[in-house]
């Protein structure tokens, strides 16, 4: 066997990591593709909401505290009431009352958040529409003006095409400032510090999901 120098050798591993990294890439790509930006939304709303982040800190609050720091509960004892200190398993059942606040706070605030969502998804298939409305009377308007120039319809009739092609366009305009201004107004509201992330991940996935 012929010997291999040094820089050839070298050469030969990179270009083996070169096709090894491809290949890695290849199977990635169909996952990479379809990755929704959705579940990343969904996980900073939650992050940042305060009704979750007070909801927690009660949870924490319980599962940090020594038994005899919650509330006594009244034994009656030879006639009279006597306090007596929370028993552990007492507390165990604060604590689980306590998650499932939080859990059904998570849950509500999921809901409403994938409720704005969806309202964002239905603006976007809006504006998708107005602006195939412009292309169409656009096209209408171009066809009637060969029309008119090899003498098959009058010019007048032009004019309705025109004024419809103008329409469109304006609603075209007034529909994208609608989803922009919701689109604002949904990262806002719950994305906190972090509402220009949000945005753009809601951005992305409306713009996804659409036909």
């Amino acid at each position: 066997m012929l010997p291999v120098n040094k820089p050839v050798k070298t050469a030969m591993l990179l270009f083996s990591l070169q096709g090894t990294l491809l290949c890695l890439l290849s199977l990635l790509a169909p996952a990479l593709a379809w990755a929704d930006p959705l579940e990343d939304a969904q996980a900073l709303v939650l992050s940042v909401s305060p009704l979750v982040a007070v909801s927690t800190e009660e949870v924490r609050a319980m599962e940090r505290a020594e038994p005899w720091e919650f509330k006594p509960q009244l034994v009656r004892v030879n006639g009279q009431d006597t306090e007596v200190p929370t028993a552990e398993r007492e507390r165990a059942k604060e604590i689980a009352k306590a998650q499932i606040r939080l859990e059904t706070i998570r849950q509500q605030v999921t809901r409403e958040f994938l409720t704005e969502v969806q309202g964002l998804c239905e603006r976007q298939s809006k504006q998708l529409l107005s602006a195939e409305m412009v292309l169409f009377f656009k096209d209408q308007l171009t066809s009637h003006k060969q029309m008119v120039q090899e003498g098959m319809i009058d010019k007048t009739a032009l004019w309705e095409f025109a004024k419809q092609t103008q329409e469109s366009k304006i609603n075209a305009r007034q529909v994208a400032v609608e989803y922009q201004a919701a689109l604002d107004r949904t990262a806002r509201q719950y994305g906190g510090p972090q509402w220009q992330r949000l945005k753009a991940l809601l951005d992305a996935h409306v713009k996804q999901t659409r036909p």
